[in-house]
């Protein structure tokens, strides 16, 4: 992994300047490009439309590396309650899904649906948390991948290189309550093959997971965690293998039962 931070180049455009102050790659089949929103713009739809000058350069310059990639857009927002002031403004990663192009004429069209989806996150968002409010912007990044094809799949395990750490409790169930067995094989571990879901499924009602709606996304768990008692940070990768992870959400909660991690990806 090599990574140059600071970077010099700057570019205005609209009412927003970006500082693009980090470019990272690994083996060169995947990077992110990580810029500042160096503004006091708070209007999420502004800043992208801003943003599409830079994001149209990039993947066309991309383009002359790969010949197909899959693409994420990726923001970092500051959120405050505008009910309780005092309280501390925290941090969301408003993240689209991988968009794979395989060629130039597609950039627009994934722009323009990548926009839209990090618009309804943040829609949803404020919708579950009520009286918040964007009070900053901080980045705006591009995580790219070389694409290249594999056979087809059903069921998505972990990727091979995440599933030999063993670190990872990945439960097999059948049905959309990833979440709720998440948290249970957190809540009640067991030595004993943890990734059967039968294991759990009688905890649903002692844990108060019974009554979410499922399935749940990421935006949600501010209020689920409150709910629920728990401090819950959920992380995400964009790469094929699972090296290039990142913080979808990190809690803030100070007074908790319990502290865990989640792994999402779609």
């Amino acid at each position: 992994m090599s990574t140059s931070s600071q970077l010099s180049q700057a570019t205005s455009s609209g009412s927003s300047n970006f500082q693009l102050e980090s470019q990272s790659a690994f083996r060169g089949s995947v990077s992110q490009l990580d810029f500042t929103v160096d503004s006091e713009v708070t209007d999420l739809r502004q800043v992208l439309l801003d943003f599409q000058p830079i994001f149209n350069s990039q993947l066309q310059e991309q383009f002359h590396q790969f010949r197909a990639m899959k693409v994420s857009l990726i923001l970092t927002v500051e959120y405050q309650n505008t009910r309780f002031r005092n309280n501390e403004p925290f941090h969301m990663y408003l993240r689209s899904k991988l968009y794979l192009l395989y060629q130039k004429s597609e950039i627009s069209d994934a722009m323009k649906s990548m926009n839209e989806e990090v618009m309804l996150r943040n829609d949803n968002f404020m919708q579950n948390g009520s009286n918040l409010q964007i009070s900053k912007i901080y980045y705006v990044s591009l995580a790219i991948t070389r694409f290249a094809p594999l056979a087809g799949s059903g069921f998505r395990d972990l990727p091979e290189f995440l599933d030999k750490k063993g670190a990872i409790i990945n439960v097999k169930n059948t049905d959309n309550r990833c979440f709720g067995y998440a948290i249970l094989s957190a809540l009640y571990p067991n030595q004993n093959n943890p990734q059967r879901a039968q294991r759990y499924i009688f905890h649903f009602g002692d844990a108060g997971l019974d009554t979410i709606s499922y399935p749940v996304e990421p935006s949600e768990v501010p209020v689920l965690e409150e709910q629920l008692n728990l401090k819950i940070n959920v992380f995400s990768f964009y790469d094929d293998l699972g090296k290039a992870r990142y913080p979808l959400y990190v809690s803030k909660r100070e007074h908790y039962r319990k502290e865990i991690d989640l792994l999402y990806w779609d």
